[in-house]
């Protein structure tokens, strides 16, 4: 098993799979409950989210953890109290997103740019939108826009 970098105070680009990749986060009231789990967790975690994009069967995060805390720690509170809340509004029970996810430590500002711009692009990718700013479910209207997105996200340091 692949042993995960941990660096104090880093950032990390963050993929994350629904069960068997389905499509769970298909509707927007299914990716809303997943940023107000992702929001309500910062906020008693206190970790920082400088970028998101939820797809409809994996999203992708920039999260920097707090002291004290990795990422993994993060990962497995916000996708546990997500399954929670999912499975009790869709009378469903059992897991819901994959176990494992994958991280990359953010390098630089260069890395950071890079992976930035393929979570604003991954809805122009994979055809769902044709121009970045009519994607509501990503951070890219909190870089490029002024209404600020859906949910907060925390200046890059």
């Amino acid at each position: 098993m692949r042993k995960r970098i941990e660096i104090e105070g880093g950032c990390y680009f963050v993929t994350i799979n629904a069960l068997h990749k389905r499509k769970i986060f298909k509707t927007n009231k299914v990716k809303l409950l997943y940023l107000e789990s992702l929001d309500h967790c910062r906020n008693k975690l206190h970790f920082r989210l400088t970028g998101y994009v939820i797809m409809e069967d994996h999203l992708h995060l920039l999260i920097i953890p707090p002291k004290g805390r990795t990422i993994s720690d993060v990962m497995h509170h916000v996708n546990g109290i997500f399954a929670n809340h999912y499975n009790k509004q869709e009378r469903k029970s059992g897991k819901v997103i994959q176990r494992k996810f994958w991280e990359h430590a953010i390098r630089n500002d260069r890395d950071f740019e890079e992976k930035l711009n393929y979570i604003h692009n991954n809805p122009v990718k994979a055809g769902l939108i044709k121009e970045l700013e009519d994607y509501k479910f990503s951070s890219f209207s909190n870089y490029y826009s002024d209404d600020g997105g859906i949910i907060e996200i925390d200046n890059v340091p």
